[in-house]
């Protein structure tokens, strides 16, 4: 019952851990730091539910840009640690999966407004990634920058934020309040635009 760690404040260095992991394997894709990526990503699911909500979807926008782009070997790299980390969080996903059994799960989550609800969230973390794009959108239309698989990386953090921050917009389940996500999303959205001042001052 006390196996997660005092939170947002001590765990979110294991966020940062994350970021820097896959910061590491964009500069030097090798097989080492992939298998870091997903031991990395699988470590969030039992360390804070907000991060590897937010790892997910950041994971499917990454996968999603690097086919767009055909970037094959970068796609299968990542996939693969995507892999690593669904096997690390088999037994986080078999403990939420039997919750979802228990008589009163449903009609908590109803009776606290979780679910059934389509109103947008957190207006703070959708400016902050609107501040980004508006910067990354000046530098590709003026070619000062070129998405390339490191903008692609960063443009893809920033953007998850939002997206989980709000994905009840269409699912109907806001199972995760957005507030908790502030952290992540003030430090994702900074470092992206401090990424995107270097490379234009490059």
């Amino acid at each position: 019952l006390f196996n997660r760690p005092l939170s947002p404040q001590f765990n979110f260095i294991f966020f940062l851990g994350f970021i820097l992991s896959l910061l590491c394997w964009e500069n030097t894709p090798t097989r080492a730091r992939t298998v870091i990526v997903g031991l990395m990503f699988g470590m969030l699911f039992h360390v804070y539910t907000y991060y590897w909500t937010y790892g997910a979807v950041f994971f499917a926008l990454f996968m999603a840009g690097l086919f767009v782009t055909r970037k094959w070997q970068s796609l299968k790299q990542i996939f693969f640690a995507a892999g690593i980390a669904a096997v690390i969080a088999v037994p986080y996903i078999y403990q939420l999966v039997r919750s979802f059994d228990y008589e009163f799960y449903q009609e908590t989550v109803r009776r606290v407004g979780m679910i059934e609800t389509h109103m947008p969230s957190c207006v703070y973390i959708v400016g902050l990634a609107l501040l980004f794009f508006v910067f990354l959108l000046i530098l590709l239309f003026t070619k000062k920058i070129t998405l390339d698989g490191k903008t692609l990386l960063v443009t893809s953090m920033v953007l998850a934020a939002p997206i989980v921050t709000n994905q009840h917009v269409i699912t109907g389940g806001n199972l995760e309040f957005s507030s908790h996500y502030r952290w992540l999303a003030t430090f994702v959205s900074v470092f992206g635009c401090g990424f995107l001042l270097g490379q234009w001052l490059h």
